[in-house]
């Protein structure tokens, strides 16, 4: 992948996640669940491009896509009480 094609989906990433912001929460949660399952194949692939350097930033962006998912998915389902477990786990609370 180029570095403009790079810039170019951070860019709609970008622009997806300020949308996503201003929706009702439940809908809001779905176009999140959506939008991090891009964002982690993204970052995936960036670390599949680049082995050694910035490994770990890339894999930390992809945790925290997957855990930003799984957040989504648990509101989603009503398991509202367990929902930020993911995200706490990633900042090491």
């Amino acid at each position: 992948m180029t570095y403009l094609k790079r810039l170019q989906q951070a860019h709609r990433i970008e622009a997806a996640g300020a949308l996503l912001a201003s929706l009702p929460w439940r809908i809001m949660l779905r176009g999140l669940r959506v939008v991090t399952g891009h964002t982690t194949r993204f970052f995936q692939h960036l670390e599949s491009e680049h082995p050694e350097g910035d490994a770990s930033l890339l894999a930390y962006l992809t945790a925290h896509e997957r855990a930003q998912c799984e957040f989504a998915e648990r509101e989603l389902e009503g398991n509202g009480e367990q929902s930020l477990e993911p995200v706490l786990k990633l900042l090491g609370a």
